[in-house]
């Protein structure tokens, strides 16, 4: 996934809203996004598998710790 798909998607608020709170633009974030987006899937589904519990629950508080690094 690139950052140009990731500002395709249906909700580009989301992207908007991280990116304002992130200090980055839109382009920058959605470019981050698609960088940590499979590691977040990886753990998001141990060995594969959705778990009981919402995975996503904690998504956009998991995506900013990510997009700091």
């Amino acid at each position: 996934m690139s950052g140009q798909q990731v500002q395709q998607a249906p909700d580009t608020n989301s992207v908007d809203q991280l990116a304002q709170q992130t200090g980055q633009t839109p382009e920058q974030a959605s470019a981050r996004i698609a960088q940590v987006l499979p590691e977040m899937v990886n753990q998001a589904t141990p060995q594969g598998q959705m778990p009981r519990e919402d995975p996503l629950s904690k998504g956009v508080a998991a995506l900013k710790q990510m997009m700091s690094r």
